[in-house]
């Protein structure tokens, strides 16, 4: 009779994670119906934990029989593949399937914060930097902002330019996914640069299979460009170090510079974390002046663009649209909106929004069960320099966004921790591999089970969240032209429905053009009897009203 070999040492961690796995289960749905719980991203990754916890102790126990760890090893799974040939197969992968959820998921159209850096890249596409405002601009996106007679978006110009390069060859949608998918080949000729070829494959395997790289790189974000150009950064500055050819410091600030004009926070607290490791490392002026120019003057292009904007170089165009307290950093009873029920910003609100960016982490970053954040410790055993600068570079976002009141959390992930991806990763493959015992084949099953239970799972939020295709679908099956039509707010008996009521009107808002009088059809929030404004300035337009009946079926009324 045929004996299995089973690892009787597995034992011990598999009832643990059992006795973990149902107790969470058990006592999610009860944590749910707590009000401080019951926001709609929240929950969502609450219901996503519950789905997956169970994987773990099954996990465990597949991991114990010994037979099947050479077939999990996920270090088998490319060791075969000859560089040339892995690197075309992880673009490929990584194209596909960021493609694949830009169109099916997002449908090619721009989700949340998106939609404003759309409509500043359709600005930027006929090369104009604003664009005169329409007589009644409150009728429109809130968030493109009016000063001195110039219309034009709050965000910070380097992404919408890439997004407008995208949109004069009517293909917006392929400008993250290009970015993310060029990225891994970066990021494995980085690793291999610092390590060895089978780190950097690992690596690639982690990145590509990451819930958070596939579901942020299909989006139209300004934090793909940030990400790619930060990546690009450290890809330089190790290149230039380990050549010493000084003419790569520049591509590196330029690279950095480049990252900061598309979204300033993460890549301003990198450039401090750089300057610190090439004073160290190199002690050489000649070096930090080249990286240090290279970066400050995409910053001096930065300020002289607000400048131009807002008549104040340190005044981007979000400080117009809100308070300037809503996006400064700090501590104040003014620093933010309420959000938990706490006005303001202070360290309790800041440390609730550093555990819920970590358990969001811990769940979201590889799809694992709550422990994708948990080999990042091993990796510190006898760390080299280029852990330890991982380790500083992802230390300088958790402090920059403790000091911020938002958590930045969407059901993409958490967005404000893009940019350190590449550095978790490292991190992440270090620790597997530091590790006293073969770990990898364990890996290697909660791998398969985030690619086909958490991935597909997570994208049922999607059919609530976000920009959405129906209400548009609605006006064409109409066959309306040369309209008005008034978006009106999603019921109150909806579920979230404070929150919808802004994706609903930004799911149509990006398609006006620029200049409201030469839209086919002008998309309008619906202001009640201040309707009658808009309606008197295009007396020969028909009117419509678009409704919102349950979260996919829209009516549309006709009022003239």
């Amino acid at each position: 009779m045929m004996r299995v070999s089973f690892d009787k040492h597995v034992l011990a961690p598999f009832f643990v994670s059992l006795i973990f796995a149902g107790i969470l289960y058990y006592f999610i749905p009860l944590i749910q119906n707590i009000k401080f719980f019951s926001g709609m991203v929240i929950s969502h990754y609450l219901s996503q934990c519950r789905v997956i916890i169970l994987f773990l102790p099954l996990s465990v126990l597949v991991y114990g029989f010994k037979p099947l760890r050479k077939f999990f090893d996920f270090e088998k799974w490319f060791s075969p593949l000859k560089q040339r040939y892995f690197l075309i197969l992880a673009f490929v992968l990584a194209f596909i399937s960021t493609n694949f959820i830009s169109f099916f998921i997002y449908h090619h159209i721009p989700q949340g914060d998106a939609v404003i850096l759309f409509f500043q890249g359709k600005i930027f596409s006929k090369f104009q930097r604003w664009v005169i405002p329409p007589l009644y601009p409150e009728f429109f996106l809130r968030e493109i902002v009016v000063k001195d007679g110039k219309w034009f978006g709050m965000m910070p110009p380097g992404h919408s330019i890439f997004l407008a390069m995208g949109m004069i060859f009517r293909i917006p949608w392929i400008i993250s996914p290009l970015m993310g998918s060029i990225s891994v080949v970066i990021f494995y000729l980085l690793i291999k640069d610092i390590y060895d070829e089978t780190i950097a494959k690992s690596g690639v395997l982690l990145l590509v299979l990451s819930p958070t790289f596939l579901f942020i790189s299909s989006s139209m974000l300004s934090q793909n460009s940030s990400y790619f150009f930060s990546l690009l950064t450290i890809f330089f500055m190790i290149k230039s170090l380990k050549s010493e050819r000084i003419k790569l410091i520049l591509f590196s600030g330029i690279s950095l510079g480049i990252a900061f004009l598309c979204r300033p926070q993460i890549p301003l607290m990198f450039f401090i974390v750089s300057l610190i490791f090439l004073i160290y490392k190199t002690k050489s002026f000649k070096y930090i002046f080249i990286f240090s120019a290279g970066f400050v003057f995409f910053v001096i292009l930065q300020l002289m663009d607000n400048y131009i904007l807002t008549g104040n170089p340190f005044y981007y165009g979000y400080n117009l649209y809100v308070s300037t307290q809503y996006h400064g950093i700090g501590f104040g009873a003014g620093k933010g909106p309420p959000t938990y029920g706490i006005y303001g910003h202070n360290f309790l609100k800041g440390f609730i929004n550093l555990f819920y960016n970590l358990f969001v982490l811990s769940l979201h970053l590889f799809g694992f069960p709550l422990i994708s954040l948990l080999f990042i410790p091993f990796a510190f055993k006898k760390p080299d320099k280029y852990e330890l600068l991982s380790g500083f570079f992802i230390l300088s976002a958790f402090i920059f966004w403790f000091l911020y009141w938002f958590h930045g959390i969407s059901p993409m992930g958490p967005k404000y921790y893009y940019e350190i991806l590449p550095f978790l990763i490292i991190l992440t493959v270090r620790g597997i591999y530091k590790t006293n015992f073969n770990i990898r084949p364990l890996i290697g099953i909660l791998l398969m089970l985030n690619a086909f239970i958490y991935i597909p799972q997570n994208t049922k939020i999607f059919r609530i969240w976000g920009s959405k295709p129906y209400a548009y679908d609605e006006i064409e099956k109409q066959n309306i032209h040369y309209a008005i039509v008034f978006v009106k707010d999603v019921p109150d008996k909806i579920p979230f429905s404070r929150l919808l009521s802004k994706f609903n009107y930004f799911s149509l808002a990006f398609r006006n053009d620029v200049d409201i009088e030469k839209s086919d059809i002008i998309y309008a929030y619906d202001l009640g009897e201040e309707n009658k404004k808009l309606i008197e300035l295009y007396p020969d337009r028909n009117v419509y009203i678009l409704e919102c009946v349950d979260l996919k079926k829209f009516y549309l009324k006709k009022v003239r």
